[in-house]
This record gives structure tokens, C-alpha cells and sequence, in this order.
């Protein structure tokens, strides 16, 4: 190996070390578009484009449920099962808690979902850096992103409303351009103020729409990880144990947003993905003190037969844990 390649592969080291002391983020992430990287102040504007699968109620987005356990001093995130509508023993639980505890469960609330809304969009004002590999930005590209509760109840309001009239926004020829602006509120900013859509019909150019390939946004879920994976990753939660086994559920890490990187955050989500289903202050880990964890055990008894019996089992290692 010359000196020249040993240099560039120290250089390139040097490079992965400082992004991991970053956190492990980088100004692009593969197929996703970041907007939540933006700076206080700043805005991006992008089209939102529709659903390949015409029979998607939704239109133009999918949701994604997942649920977050800490395992072994580990934050991880855990496909809700729900995805594809199957039973969630994770749900399970957060019912259980719910029902016993009522609707200010602590326990409850840990493991409740959290859900973002996935959808493509093409990118028509990009205010991120270049790409520091390509030397371009995002603009005239269709990217995956994700958005949170507070995009998304903007959008809702004002597809509600007359204000678009009688066509899709999300039309390429008739449609409208839609701005996340991103304005100071708190340690993250917010998304509520100034993100909308645009009072005129903008087309797309139609040497754009020629290049524009539509997806079945169901594809971009994560694969299903199955009843068995997501309990053992409770199983590991509740025991503490390292059981859990990591094959089972890996999920494309390049369309996740990134990762808190403080090891005290818990269920807390992080710049990207800080509007969950509800808007809502950190979720804390359950306290679950002995008696609570034994009464919930001894009184979720009367559902289904089968649930009962995977709740009583999780519930009692719970409480022989905290004995």
C-alpha cells in the first residue's frame, strides 16, 4: 500500500469516527430527505406524490407504528405489529396498564405506539447543506421522509377545508406545493407555524413528471419482524436480559431517522420525528412499583383467554424482576 492510499484511508477513518461523535447522522441519509436538519427559520418546499397503490385510503401516505424499549441500556425501536395488522403483545400490554392504572398510566403510556406518516415527495427548495460527497442538494429529486403528528394535522386541516378546491394537492399536473417551515419553539423547534400548502396550483414540469416513479408506499414499511421477535425484544425489556434477538427485526437503518444520541432520552423522539400520534412531553419509563405490576398481573383476567395468557406471563416475570 502506497503512502498516498494509506493517507486516504486514514483520512477515511478520521471521517467515520467524527460521525459517529456526532451521533452517527449525515447531511443526507441514502433515499430520505432530512428536512428536519434545517436550521431555526428556514423552510424547504415539496410536492407531495401519491400512492402508486390507488386502493391506499390515504392517498398519498402510509403510517408507521412503532413502539421503543430499553434493553440492556439501549434505547430500541420495535415494529408495532400492528403495521400489518397483526396482534402486538407490546400493545397488549400498554392496554393492560391502561385498564388497570387508567388513561394516566405511566406504564401505560411507555408502551403505547408511537406512529409518523411516510411519504414520498419531490423536492423543489432544498435549504440543507450540499451533500458533502455529490456536491448537490435535494432539489428536483424524489426522496422518502417522514412526517410527524404536527405536518400531518396541518395537511388534514386544510385538505378539510376549501381552501384547495376540488383537486388532489398531490396532483403533478393541478396540485400544490407544500412548505415545512421551521420556527423557534423550545429545544427543537416547531413545525406548526408558516408549513402549509400553497394558496396557487404550481404543475410539475412535465420533464420531471416523465422521471417520476410512483412506489406502493407499503414497501417502505419495515419487514415484518413477527409475534415471536417483537417478544423476545419485550421478554429481554422486562427481564433485562440480552435474549432478544437482534436478526429477528432489523429495519432499513437508511429510511429511520436518526437516533437520539444522549443515553438519557427514553421514549423521547428526536428532532425528526419529535411529533408523535399525540402531541406530547416525554414519555416516561414505567416506575411500575411491586404492587402495581403484581395487581395488574393478578387482575387482567377477564379478555381474551389466549391474551391473557401471554399478559399474565409477561406481567408475572415483571414482578418477580422488581421482587
Amino acid at each position: 500500500m502506497s503512502n498516498a492510499r494509506l493517507e486516504a484511508l486514514r483520512a477515511l477513518y478520521k471521517k467515520e469516527k467524527e460521525r459517529k461523535a456526532d451521533g452517527g447522522n449525515t447531511k443526507r441519509r441514502g433515499n430520505t430527505y432530512p428536512f428536519w436538519q434545517m436550521e431555526i427559520n428556514d423552510r424547504a418546499i415539496v410536492r407531495l406524490l401519491p400512492d402508486k397503490n390507488e386502493e391506499n385510503p390515504y392517498m398519498f401516505y402510509v403510517d408507521k407504528l412503532e413502539h421503543t424499549l430499553s434493553i440492556n441500556g439501549k434505547e430500541e425501536r420495535v415494529s408495532c405489529l400492528q403495521n400489518y395488522a397483526e396482534k402486538c403483545p407490546i400493545c397488549d400490554l400498554s392496554r393492560a396498564f391502561y385498564k388497570e392504572e387508567g388513561k394516566t398510566s405511566v406504564s401505560g403510556k411507555y408502551y403505547y405506539r408511537k406512529k409518523v406518516s411516510l411519504v414520498r415527495v419531490l423536492v423543489v427548495e432544498d435549504p440543507l447543506p450540499v451533500d458533502e460527497e455529490t456536491g448537490e442538494n435535494a432539489v428536483g429529486k424524489v426522496l422518502n421522509t417522514q412526517f410527524g403528528y404536527q405536518l400531518m394535522e396541518t395537511i388534514k386541516e386544510e385538505i378539510s377545508g376549501d381552501d384547495l378546491g376540488e383537486d388532489d394537492p398531490w396532483d403533478m399536473k393541478r396540485g400544490f406545493n407544500f412548505t415545512i417551515k421551521k420556527t423557534p419553539q423550545g429545544q427543537y423547534g416547531t413545525y406548526t407555524v408558516g408549513s402549509g400548502f400553497a394558496r396557487k396550483s404550481t404543475p410539475i414540469p412535465a420533464s420531471l413528471i416523465d422521471e417520476i416513479e410512483l412506489v406502493d408506499l407499503a414497501t417502505l414499511l419495515p419487514a415484518n419482524p413477527g409475534y415471536e421477535a417483537v417478544k423476545r425484544k419485550l421478554d429481554a425489556h422486562l427481564n433485562g436480559s440480552d435474549d432478544a434477538d437482534d436478526a429477528d427485526d432489523q429495519e432499513d437503518k437508511e429510511e429511520e431517522a436518526p437516533k437520539p444520541t444522549s443515553a438519557k432520552t427514553t421514549t423521547k423522539v428526536t428532532e425528526d420525528v419529535e411529533e408523535t400520534e399525540e402531541e406530547e412531553e416525554e414519555a416516561p419509563k414505567p416506575t411500575a412499583a411491586k404492587k402495581t405490576t403484581t395487581k395488574v398481573v393478578e387482575e387482567v383476567v377477564d379478555e381474551d383467554e389466549e391474551e391473557d395468557a401471554v399478559l399474565r406471563e409477561i406481567l408475572r416475570k415483571r414482578a418477580a424482576k422488581n421482587k
